[in-house]
């Protein structure tokens, strides 16, 4: 059992609105997301940075406010029901639901404290399962001068979770041409 913090903050300068409310499939891509978690049997769900009614979820607060995904990340291990938190992005809609099965798979196999998916040579920081005993050492960094994810892998063991998808499934909508791209993306 994991529970899972979607991140959907930011200011969304490039996309020019909030991405957690763009559509796809009819819905928003936090209710995207939402459902794919909980159609694998993920029941704690947790959405941080998007404080708007989100069924089946419940929002959390980042303690410490314009510090990046890692603030969200740490206000899931704090908050979450479970030992463990998958952490994903609000706008990373097209990872299928097998490779999301698969990392908790490998996190559920090895000691590490952080298992991050990684394709092709690129870390996915952002498409992870954390332990929450890390949430100390996040609140460390987040009090530091770098707050970044890299900064807190930087100093704790993880394991990789490697991935041989076609790279569109990391697509990330940050600007409206990637919106786009992911519109007429057809899905794995």
């Amino acid at each position: 059992m994991v529970s899972a913090v979607i991140l959907a903050g930011g200011k969304s300068t490039r996309m020019g609105s909030n991405k957690a409310e763009l559509e796809y499939h009819s819905m928003r891509l936090i209710d995207y997301q939402v459902n794919k978690l909980a159609a694998i049997g993920i029941s704690d769900i947790m959405v941080s940075g998007y404080s708007e009614p989100v069924a089946h979820t419940r929002f959390v607060a980042d303690f410490y406010e314009g510090k990046g995904p890692l603030s969200g990340i740490h206000a899931g291990l704090i908050h979450s029901k479970y030992t463990s938190c998958l952490v994903i992005g609000v706008d990373i809609p097209l990872i299928p639901s097998y490779l999301i099965k698969g990392l908790l798979e490998s996190h559920g196999c090895h000691d590490f404290p952080v298992t991050i998916t990684s394709h092709q040579g690129h870390l996915e920081p952002l498409i992870g399962v954390y332990d929450c005993s890390l949430a100390l050492l996040a609140e460390q960094v987040l009090l530091s001068t770098r707050t970044s994810v890299h900064s807190l892998l930087e100093q704790t063991p993880f394991n990789l979770f490697s991935c041989t998808e076609d790279e569109s499934v990391f697509l990330n909508c940050n600007t409206s041409e990637e919106y786009e791209r992911l519109l007429n993306t057809k899905e794995i």
